[in-house]
């Protein structure tokens, strides 16, 4: 191999190496600078689908991440180690892929709760793009041959010989699910903004969210695409690692936003103070002394609807908005704790959280 030629393939390979270098970097301290929310805005709460999707993808995707960078940093690997770790490489997207954009599906859900078309969409358009990048990955272990350039085992990292013919459906398909994540998420702010009404809070935090963490993700997988299109070999895989720790990073804080916006700002007070009320029948069996006890009848025998005032300053908008408080046995309500007081709501539906 000409010398010129192979100067200019370790000048490549030593920007894509520096490049994950400063992803590595920007994943450790974001990281180091909100572990403190999550230990105190996560670890307490219950198990639940986002809880498990936040560490999944904290951690595992992370932990790939960080693994994947200090395996390409490695010189003289074996070509058998090398076949492997390329490959791994494909099964790195498909994880970090299908787990943030499993939280994604979940604030469509959050949003849409009521909506079965939008839900129905959300989640074919998901499993559908999962399964593509679940069927990519097989065949790029099954189907496709992968050459090791031996005339570079001396640089850091792998070198192949060849692009696998499937490598653009690693990027179509995660721009097609997020895009219409994306869409469904903006078609609900729309609906708010043509009915006159004044968002929650919560709202304009999940849309704000989702259009940062659409436009830097988006952004990414189509230069990804474009790169690996048309850019030189050795540097079809540049942004393959900021894409992937722009997506661990984003969607860490999709998460640790809503549970900074859930908690109440100091000195607040919640529905019940410390100690828990005594109130006489407060300790039904089974309810602890956290349940309100059961709501009184009228003489005709039906309940009668009580309002609890809230000692906080959340005031609900409307009917609608008011209707997330109910949301506080399913798993992603844990997420939305800005109802963690209610300003009106029915007896019968008012519980500590």
């Amino acid at each position: 191999m000409d010398a010129s030629l192979v100067i200019q393939l370790a000048e490549d390979a030593m920007a894509v190496k520096l490049v994950a270098a400063a992803c590595m970097t920007a994943l450790i301290y974001d990281h180091a600078i909100t572990f403190d929310e999550e230990v105190e805005r996560v670890w307490p709460s219950r198990i639940s689908i986002p809880k498990l999707l936040f560490f999944l993808n904290r951690y595992v995707v992370g932990g790939m991440l960080i693994f994947n960078a200090i395996a390409s940093s490695q010189a003289g690997l074996s070509p058998s180690v090398c076949v492997f770790f390329l490959r791994w490489l494909a099964v790195t997207v498909t994880a970090q892929n299908a787990i943030v954009q499993g939280i994604l599906v979940m604030r469509v859900w959050a949003l849409h709760r009521q909506n079965k078309v939008a839900l129905s969409i959300a989640l074919s358009f998901y499993f559908g793009g999962v399964i593509t990048l679940i069927g990519l990955t097989v065949q790029d272990y099954v189907g496709e041959a992968v050459a090791i350039d031996d005339d570079l085992s001396q640089l850091p990292g792998c070198y192949a010989t060849t692009v696998p013919s499937i490598i653009g459906g690693f990027w179509i398909a995660p721009l097609v699910i997020e895009s219409v994540l994306f869409l469904l998420v903006v078609s609900r702010a729309f609906k708010w903004w043509r009915d006159g009404s004044s968002a929650p809070r919560i709202l304009s935090l999940l849309a704000r969210d989702s259009t940062l963490y659409f436009a830097i993700v988006f952004a990414l997988l189509l230069a990804n695409f474009i790169m690996f299109q048309l850019g030189p070999p050795f540097l079809a895989s540049l942004l393959v690692t900021p894409s992937n720790t722009a997506g661990v990073i984003l969607g860490s804080h999709l998460l640790l936003n809503l549970r900074a916006l859930a908690a109440p700002p100091p000195g607040a007070q919640t529905l019940y103070s410390n100690p828990p009320p005594t109130t006489p029948g407060c300790g039904t069996p089974g309810l602890g002394p956290w349940r309100l006890p059961p709501p009184p009848l009228s003489p005709g025998g039906r309940s009668i609807s009580v309002k609890v005032e809230t000692i906080s300053k959340i005031d609900f908008k409307n009917e609608e908005e008011s209707s997330w408080a109910s949301d506080r046995e399913s798993g992603w309500s844990d997420s939305l704790r800005e109802v963690t007081v209610v300003d009106s709501l029915d007896y019968g539906r008012a519980q500590a959280v």
